[in-house]
């Protein structure tokens, strides 16, 4: 009798551990719109990686983890206080921002590998080639509001006046009705797409794998202009006072916003594979070789330089004062964007490949082992941070 109450007992548990690990996320009505902090694959549509903060003190204190959610098959979002974590095991996973907490799952059966954006209470994400899929989903009721093939999807999409932009690598610009999933119009740009967009204003920025870049009409995908730039345009552009984009062949570019021309021209060395950072008149551009650059917005000029023996292939972000940026062999680091000193290391378990994302208290870390941790700052500690080590001199 006792071996068949444990073995009920077991079973119960069970299937309680599944019927939690399978529970669909709901949008509350109490929801607060302004917590919606970073909501595409670069904290907004100009992709610029900045977010604001008057908090954030540039010491990473670990505040939460989380094991092995599974490797990040896309861009991480921040909406309404929550994480959307898309996993490579064909799951979107809703996490608590504050504490780590699992709220739920989006309908998923297929890898997110856009990020998941949402317009009110619409979820908007798209599958991996094969799935070729984007599907629109309501947040309150979960129920699926429409599905729309699209093929050879590209990673990162971005949402902006009710319509929803995505590319196919096949070279296929598509702006889809949000509320109906019809397609509003598309344009041709006759190279594959790999990079995200960007977008300000009235105007959609789309890289061409060839080395275009190409300036269209959110309105009616009518082409503004066309900038030819030398190698491949892997990863989004930044919009600020200038466009910057960056280039795979180790270029970085600012270009006039108007007609696209070339205002200055700079080589960073190794490959480019990450988009830049933009805040307060400087870029910030790291390369495969490990080293990271500061340059002056208007000019191009070099205000410092970062390096260390590690490749960086996730792009940097920058939360108020302080600069974040992560390499693929784990280490996390706080940089003050003045001089580029150090102001914080962690070393965590995997590589980082998906931009670190923040709200501007709390900063989350997702590693290619699958490993989602969150950061923060603890005003009581600072003191006993800065006599434990001096990091100015580096590690």
């Amino acid at each position: 009798m006792r071996k068949y109450l444990v073995r009920i007992s077991v079973f119960l548990m069970f299937f309680l551990f599944l019927g939690g690990c399978a529970r669909k996320y709901r949008l509350h009505d109490s929801i607060d719109e302004e917590l919606v902090a970073w909501p595409f694959h670069r904290g907004d549509i100009r992709s610029t990686g900045y977010v604001n903060s008057n908090t954030f003190s540039g010491y990473l204190k670990r505040i939460w983890k989380k094991g092995r959610p599974g490797k990040p098959a896309g861009p991480l979002t921040i909406y309404y206080g929550n994480i959307m974590y898309p996993s490579a095991k064909g799951r979107v996973r809703v996490i608590g921002l504050q504490d780590g907490s699992y709220r739920g799952r989006l309908q998923t059966k297929g890898t997110v590998i856009t990020g998941v954006v949402v317009s009110d209470s619409i979820a908007v994400y798209a599958f991996a080639p094969r799935k070729n899929q984007v599907l629109a989903l309501n947040l309150r009721s979960g129920n699926k509001l429409w599905k729309r093939k699209v093929k050879d999807i590209t990673p990162g999409s971005i949402l902006i006046d009710e319509r929803y932009f995505v590319g196919s690598s096949g070279g296929t610009v598509f702006a889809l009705n949000v509320s109906t999933g019809e397609i509003d119009w598309k344009y041709e740009i006759n190279q594959p797409l790999i990079a995200p967009f960007t977008a300000d204003q009235d105007v959609l920025f789309v890289p061409g794998n060839k080395g275009r870049l190409f300036a269209l009409t959110i309105e009616d995908g009518k082409k503004i202009w066309q900038a030819d730039l030398a190698g491949p345009l892997v990863s989004a552009v930044a919009v600020s006072e200038m466009i910057v984009a960056t280039s795979m062949m180790g270029e970085v570019y600012a270009l006039n916003p108007i007609d696209g021309s070339i205002v200055w021209q700079k080589t960073v060395g190794g490959p480019v594979w990450t988009a830049p950072a933009v805040a307060d008149g400087r870029v910030f551009v790291g390369n495969s070789q490990g080293q990271l650059f500061a340059l002056d917005l208007q000019t191009g000029k070099n205000l410092w330089e970062f390096e260390r023996p590690e490749v960086i292939r996730a792009a940097p972000t920058i939360v108020g004062n302080y600069l974040l940026v992560g390499t693929m062999t784990g280490s996390l680091y706080s940089l003050d964007v003045t001089d580029g000193s150090i102001r914080d290391k962690v070393l965590l378990e995997g590589g980082i490949v998906q931009t670190p994302i923040s709200d501007g208290r709390l900063i989350v870390v997702a590693t290619d082992d699958g490993n989602l941790t969150c950061f923060g700052s603890n005003d009581a500690e600072q003191e006993q941070d800065d006599q434990r080590v001096n990091l100015r001199e580096g590690y």
